[in-house]
């Protein structure tokens, strides 16, 4: 047997619903400006995705290093 289940069991009535309990559950390190062409990111804060997360693990460590 076969079982599915979603990491957000509840959802909002409306998305900003749903990004009230996302922040709840989860701790937002930084927001971006999300570019989409149909379903498909295409850009975060106008770089490239994996640019942009590679960026914030870099500054993340960065930070973690200096303590």
């Amino acid at each position: 047997m076969l079982f599915y289940d979603d990491i957000f069991p509840e959802r909002g009535k409306n998305l900003e619903e749903t990004k009230n309990i996302v922040n709840n559950e989860f701790t937002v390190i930084k927001k971006f400006k999300a570019n989409f062409k149909k379903n498909i990111l295409v850009s975060l804060d106008g770089m490239p995705p994996v640019q942009a997360v590679n960026d914030l693990i870099y500054v993340s460590e960065q930070k973690k290093t200096s303590y």
